[in-house]
């Protein structure tokens, strides 16, 4: 067959699918600017705070992200399956995200709305954006794949990591304008960080809609397979997996206090508002300065160093807070310091902790999942990997509770204590490379004989 035969037939929709990479690198790096300028538990936090004084109210606004995200991936594998294309499904759940976050900087714009009206709005908007990006996150990802060359994907997604990081810190400089005290007033500040929100999710909707499909191409990764009963049933059968989902618990019991850092720098020790701004940055500069750190920790000791690692680090935050009026009680902090922002600077390694964990845990989850899971359940193993996000969706309602019976020092020593008991889990989790391996083929032997 002539060479020039391979390239005739593509013609004009051979030229667009070129264009799919910066289409899809563009519309990664919008997104992930819309995600950091509705950071829950840093801006979103603050902003429900200035409408209500309810510490369980705060907390919610963890509890319906993290849900509305949960929720989708239970019915995602079975949808993905039930349409040979996937950009109906990636489009129309840009699009409702895109429209939540347009409503959302509506309701923060208009004046003439009392605060539990405004407060109603904004979880209806943050329940639809979430359950949308939780439907829209795995047609997106299966459309980049089936719609870019293998090649060439991995080089995107480590554009689209650098830059996205870049875009969060710049979100971390406008949100320290727009909400300092020289900025608008609230609540026409922050309509002016949803408005960009809106902004940037609907030119990641627009940049979706823009990529080429390839109707013709199967999928390109590994097989799926819609997870039946008993496939959930020999997951949770797995030793090892079961290890891990008792610490992911444990884990997801440490974040009890993570939706209220901001809010105690601010009612304890009275934080100007530009410093909230400031610690968006912080979270994202951290987390895109250490994703090398990161790289080298899973290649030299896999997924499970990384998982211990990071939640060793993560500690270190409710245990800033723990030890921090001891430390203003001193005589040595008061003989020698006399510079009132010192503490400013002292709240802020909590969150810089946070940002540099961050992606240390999903590297570790997404990786010690990927190494143990049999590949023909491997649906059924993402999916219960999940399931300690309902621990974590339920921690900071629990955690609001203890805050207002107890106050915030019990909450950050039972931070503290779960945090300790989920370094202690690592412990017990497989090593990945060979170990894993051997432990999976050992498995699959087991089943197949039995």
């Amino acid at each position: 067959m002539p060479a020039g035969a391979l390239v005739t037939p593509l013609g004009s929709a051979g030229r667009l699918r070129l264009w799919n990479a910066p289409f899809a690198l563009i519309s990664g790096v919008l997104l992930a600017l819309a995600e950091a300028l509705l950071h829950p538990t840093i801006l979103l936090v603050f902003f429900v705070s200035q409408l209500t004084d309810s510490l369980r109210t705060i907390g919610l606004v963890v509890t319906v992200g993290l849900l509305g995200w949960y929720l989708p991936q239970l019915i995602v594998p079975w949808l993905s399956q039930s349409s040979a294309r996937q950009m109906p499904w990636a489009l129309s759940a840009s699009l409702v995200r895109a429209a939540a976050a347009i409503f959302l900087a509506y309701s923060g714009y208009r004046t003439d709305v009392t605060d539990d009206d405004r407060l109603r709005s904004f979880f209806i908007c943050y329940i639809v954006y979430s359950v949308a990006a939780g439907f829209a996150q795995s047609p997106v990802n299966e459309l980049i794949a089936r719609s870019i060359p293998a090649e060439s994907r991995a080089r995107i997604f480590q554009q689209r990591a650098l830059w996205a990081g870049i875009f969060a810190v710049g979100a971390g400089v406008l949100a320290r304008q727009t909400i300092s005290t020289d900025g608008p007033g609230f609540p026409r500040n922050f309509a002016l960080i949803f408005i960009a929100a809106a902004a940037a999710a609907s030119g990641a909707a627009l940049f979706v809609g823009r990529i080429r499909e390839p109707r013709t191409l199967q999928r390109t990764g590994p097989a799926r397979f819609t997870p039946r009963a008993t496939d959930f049933m020999r997951v949770l059968s797995d030793g090892a997996f079961r290890r891990f989902i008792l610490f992911g618990v444990f884990a997801g019991i440490s974040t009890a206090a993570d939706a209220f850092y901001v809010i105690y720098a601010r009612r304890e020790f009275d934080i100007p508002p530009s410093w909230i701004g400031a610690f968006l940055g912080l979270f994202a500069a951290t987390a895109l300065l250490s994703t090398p750190l990161w790289a080298g920790i899973v290649r030299l000791s896999g997924a499970r160093g990384a998982l211990q690692t990071a939640m060793a680090l993560r500690v270190v935050s409710p245990l800033t807070m723990v030890g921090l009026p001891y430390a203003l009680d001193s005589d040595l902090y008061r003989d020698n310091v006399s510079n009132e922002q010192i503490i400013f600077y002292i709240l802020a390694v909590p969150i810089a902790i946070f940002g540099l964990t961050a992606r240390g845990l999903a590297i570790g989850n997404f990786r010690y999942v990927m190494d143990l899971s049999v590949g023909e359940r491997r649906s059924a193993y993402q999916m219960l990997a999940l399931t300690p996000m309902l621990v974590a969706a339920a921690a900071p309602i629990a955690g609001a509770e203890i805050a207002d019976r107890w106050g915030f020092d019990r909450l950050f020593l039972v931070a503290l204590f779960a945090g300790f008991v989920s370094v202690l889990f690592t412990g017990l989790l497989a090593g990945t490379g060979r170990r894993v391996r051997a432990s999976s083929a050992a498995w699959r032997l087991k089943e197949a004989r039995s």
